[in-house]
C-alpha cells in the first residue's frame, strides 16, 4: 500500500505494532522486533510480566511452553533462570532494554498481564516516570485503578474482549481512561462509533480488514495485513 508522504507519519503512528510483529523478520516481543517497529515509525504494544525476583520483562504468556516448549511459569523463575533456559533460542528482554531504545516520540502501550503486586507496580512507575507517551493498558482493571492511586497523571487504557456498557462507562468515568482497547468484532458497534474516548481495535491480521477500517480507526496490527 502506498501512503502519501505528507500523511505517512500520522498514518504509521496511528496504528500499533502488536508485540512488534510489523514484519515477518522478527519474533514477537524481542528487541529486534521493537527496534524495527520504531525504525518504521509505528507505535508499539508489548506485554509485561514479572519474574520470581520481580524483574519486569516483555513477554506475553504466563508459561514458557508455547515459545520454548518448556513447561515452567514466568513467576516460578528468576530472570537468571530464564536466561539459562532460553539462551540458545530467543532472549527475553527486560523492560529496561526496551526503554533504552525508546525515544518517547510515538506511543508505547505497555500491557500488564495478570495482577501486578504493589512492589512491582511501584518499580514499573519509577522506571517509566520520565516518559510522556507511555500508556499502561490491561484486561485486569484493578491494575489501572492501582496505578491511578499511586500516580493520577499516568495514562491508562482499559482492555476488553466482551463488555458491559454500564460497567465500561462507569470505569471510564471513575478512572478517566485515556483509551479503550477493544476486540475487532466491535468495529461496527454503534455504541463505540459515537463513544468519545479514544479507541484501538485488536488484532488485525487480514489485509481486507485493514483496508476496510484503517482510515477511520486506530488499529492494532500484524504484518500479514500490510
Amino acid at each position: 500500500m502506498i501512503i502519501p508522504l505528507d500523511q505517512e507519519h500520522s498514518f504509521l503512528s496511528k496504528h500499533i505494532s502488536h508485540r512488534g510483529l510489523i514484519t515477518h523478520k522478527y519474533k514477537e516481543n524481542t528487541i529486534q522486533a521493537f527496534k524495527n517497529t520504531f525504525e518504521l515509525g509505528y507505535s508499539l504494544e508489548t506485554d509485561l510480566r514479572y519474574t520470581k525476583d520481580n524483574e519486569i520483562i516483555c513477554f506475553h504468556d504466563a508459561n514458557l511452553r508455547r515459545i520454548y516448549n518448556i513447561n515452567k511459569t514466568i513467576k516460578s523463575l528468576t530472570y537468571s533462570d530464564l536466561n539459562t533456559l532460553t539462551k540458545n533460542t530467543l532472549k527475553i528482554p527486560k523492560l529496561d532494554s526496551l526503554l533504552n531504545i525508546y525515544n518517547d516520540k510515538i506511543d508505547l502501550f505497555l500491557e500488564l498481564k495478570g495482577i501486578f503486586k504493589k512492589k512491582v507496580l511501584l518499580k514499573l512507575l519509577k522506571k517509566t516516570k520520565k516518559y510522556k507517551k507511555i500508556i499502561f493498558i490491561s484486561f485486569y482493571h484493578k491494575n489501572l485503578s492501582n496505578i491511578k492511586k499511586i500516580s493520577s497523571t499516568r495514562k491508562i487504557g482499559a482492555s476488553f474482549y466482551k463488555y458491559n456498557k454500564k460497567y465500561l462507562v462507569n470505569l471510564d468515568k471513575k478512572l478517566k481512561l485515556n483509551c479503550l482497547i477493544l476486540d475487532k468484532k466491535n468495529l461496527n458497534d454503534p455504541f463505540f462509533k459515537s463513544y468519545k474516548t479514544k479507541k484501538y481495535f485488536y488484532t488485525i491480521k487480514k489485509k481486507e480488514t485493514f483496508l476496510k477500517y484503517y482510515e477511520s480507526n486506530n488499529l492494532i496490527i500484524e504484518h500479514e495485513c500490510l
